[in-house]
């Protein structure tokens, strides 16, 4: 694997992984509201399922195209 192709590569992943970094930054602010006094108990801990299924979605959507990109490039 050439620089060239390795630098493609780690671009692919990054613009792929935004769904994936975008859960993680969604459990880790639900976690935190749910330490913290001042957020109403019946709102603690919650995470609309219409939002984590938008993020899931678009995760499996990223995998997809990031397979089709390595694929066309020959990475893979």
């Amino acid at each position: 694997m050439t620089d060239q192709e390795l630098l493609v590569a780690v671009a692919f992943i990054a613009a792929f992984c935004w769904p994936f970094l975008a859960l993680g930054g969604l459990v880790w602010w639900f976690w935190r509201s749910d330490q913290r006094p001042d957020v109403p108990a019946i709102e603690r801990g919650r995470v609309p399922e219409s939002l984590l299924a938008l993020v899931l979605a678009a995760g499996v959507a990223s995998l997809i195209g990031l397979g089709a990109a390595f694929t066309h490039f020959g990475l893979i």
